[in-house]
């Protein structure tokens, strides 16, 4: 098991760094999205094991997509850094891309359109892993405040003093 592991690690060296460049692709884009729904406490919030699985499962959607491409041979490899960077940005370029189901206009009221697209199961996966993360960062800071300040002979002038 470890030689073939090392023989395969010699032979395919290479492809996995591209691997690894287009999962930090995705990682960047995950890392921004924790930033934006959490903004003061981001750090904490990678710490937990929701933002820490969000982080690796988006790093994981373009590297899986590089590696499957690669081992089916659909990429021409005459560039690989390219066309790592270009399945890095792509793959988030169809995560957020909309398509415009209904347009509805009704006489005095503002047009509506309904969208849907790939964005939509990311919003959602969004939604599940980073509110976990700050339902923890909650959780620990509750525990915090009742380590230190729920005591009965603790009042609050003794807090300002």
């Amino acid at each position: 098991m470890g030689a073939a592991f090392w023989g395969f690690l010699q032979n395919h060296w290479v492809t996995l760094l591209y691997v690894l460049f287009t999962f930090c692709l995705g990682t960047v884009a995950g890392f921004q999205g924790i930033v934006a729904r959490i903004p003061g406490e981001w750090a904490m919030a990678l710490r937990t094991f929701y933002g820490f699985s969000y982080i690796i499962a988006r790093g994981a959607m373009p590297a899986i997509l590089y590696a499957a491409l690669h081992k089916l041979h659909l990429l021409s490899l005459q560039n690989p850094l390219y066309e790592a960077l270009v399945l890095g940005v792509g793959s988030e370029t169809v995560l957020r891309s909309r398509i415009l189901l209904v347009f509805k206009s009704s006489p005095g009221q503002p047009p509506t359109e309904e969208t849907k697209g790939p964005l939509d199961f990311l919003f959602w996966f969004q939604q599940f892993f980073i509110d976990r993360a700050g339902n923890v960062l909650a959780q620990l800071r509750m525990k915090a405040i009742c380590k230190y300040f729920d005591k009965p002979e603790l009042r609050l002038k003794q807090l300002v003093d």
